[in-house]
């Protein structure tokens, strides 16, 4: 109505619309006594002698006496919760996808290891209000883990650089694929408790914790969420931390592999860029992408007068030429070419070799070399094997 004891009123709670709580002469009973009618419904949280919590819809109108005057209240309590429930799940999914795209979105624009990370751990603070977040790193075998990231403000204090293994669960550090979840550390018993003072005395109350590993032998990698005072956290706040982990761990290692890419092609293109062979890449368009010194001194040109252009455009005698037909099979039937060429175009007079591939991008990669003086010396080698074998066949000795 509410009860007139203490103790039992707390046990029933409501909230407006703007989230503040409402007092106990507001309910739709002592509504009710005032002559008040509440026939719309007030959703209020009921917690029984166990501790359950069941959300309830509480309906009142005041009873009269045949003179008009106030002589009771009824009230209709309707058991609500498993709808309410369904509704909060419902919303807390939906808020739970949105944050993920956008964190998925910011993710997917950064190049950076260390950015991303930080860039994880203070979305994950901001939407679950968090007094610290931090990323673990551990080899297998050490006890020393690596506090790579973190962020949070002075009610969890920055955590030291390196934190010990045998301080915390196993969980937390060197477990694969595990999640785990501590509503308060204050009220662990046994073993447990001892274990987590180091914990309690960092300032932690609340933590959830999701590990990964990738193999046997590589490291334990943990995304730590972490409160000051009790949470309960609920199974969609756990999955969360669960869906944050795996998706900063995709990117880093995204990033990685990026890196590791943009090695192999410095090296390969510091590479084709020494060599002395001419190379160069036409993409499908036959446009030209990639042009090494080795083929600016051969064809007497600076690749800025090349790069962006059509190999048609820079050498248009070639179209309809062999080697024009060649560079048409490798884009069109992505079949590789190998021949020699001379070209007598644009000013050209030589004898190529070339050789022409496929790329993963529908274009062409081709390697060239001069042969015209190889040529010359083969062709005047062969004109005198033939005059001296006719001044031997001349001869009139046996």
């Amino acid at each position: 109505m509410p009860s007139r004891d203490p103790g039992r009123v707390a046990r029933w709670r409501s909230w407006d619309a703007a989230g503040a709580p409402v007092a106990p002469q507001d309910f739709p009973g002592a509504r009710a006594l005032r002559g008040e009618s509440e026939m719309r419904g007030m959703q209020m949280l009921y917690t029984d002698d166990d501790g359950q919590e069941t959300w309830t819809e509480v309906r009142s109108a005041p009873l009269l006496d045949g003179e008009g005057r106030i002589s009771g209240a009824l009230a209709v309590v309707i058991d609500v919760d498993r709808i309410k429930r369904s509704e909060e799940a419902a919303r807390e999914s939906a808020r739970r996808q949105a944050f993920l795209l956008e964190l998925a979105d910011a993710l997917r624009v950064e190049h950076d290891l260390d950015a991303a990370a930080a860039l994880a751990v203070r979305m994950l603070i901001d939407e679950l209000r968090l007094d610290r977040c931090c990323i673990l790193s551990c080899l297998p075998g050490e006890d020393m883990a690596d506090v790579t990231h973190q962020a949070g403000n002075a009610r969890v204090p920055d955590l030291p650089a390196m934190l010990p293994l045998s301080d915390f669960p196993q969980a937390l550090g060197t477990g694969s694929g595990q999640t785990l979840a501590i509503d308060d550390l204050c009220i662990l018993q046994g073993g447990a408790a001892a274990i987590w003072g180091a914990g309690a005395r960092l300032g932690m109350r609340a933590v959830v914790a999701k590990t990964m590993r990738r193999g046997e032998e590589g490291a334990a990698w943990s995304l730590v969420a972490i409160c000051a005072a009790p949470r309960p956290w609920s199974s969609g706040e756990a999955a969360l931390v669960e869906e944050v982990a795996e998706r900063t761990w995709s990117a880093i290692e995204r990033i990685r592999a990026e890196a590791l890419a943009a090695r192999a092609e410095r090296r390969a293109e510091s590479i084709l860029e020494r060599m002395s062979e001419a190379h160069c890449v036409l993409d499908s368009d036959y446009r030209f992408l990639v042009v090494n010194a080795a083929a600016e001194r051969l064809l007497g040109r600076e690749r800025a007068a090349l790069l962006g252009r059509t190999h048609w455009e820079v050498f248009p005698d070639s179209v309809g030429a062999p080697v024009g037909q060649a560079f048409r099979r490798v884009v069109e039937e992505g079949v590789e070419q190998h021949f020699t060429h001379h070209y007598t175009g644009e000013g050209y007079d030589f004898h190529l070799e070339v050789d022409a591939y496929p790329t993963a991008e529908g274009g062409v990669a081709m390697f060239w070399r001069d042969v015209t003086e190889k040529l010359r010396a083969a062709h005047a080698l062969q004109a005198s094997e033939e005059k001296y074998r006719t001044l031997f066949n001349e001869m009139d000795e046996a």
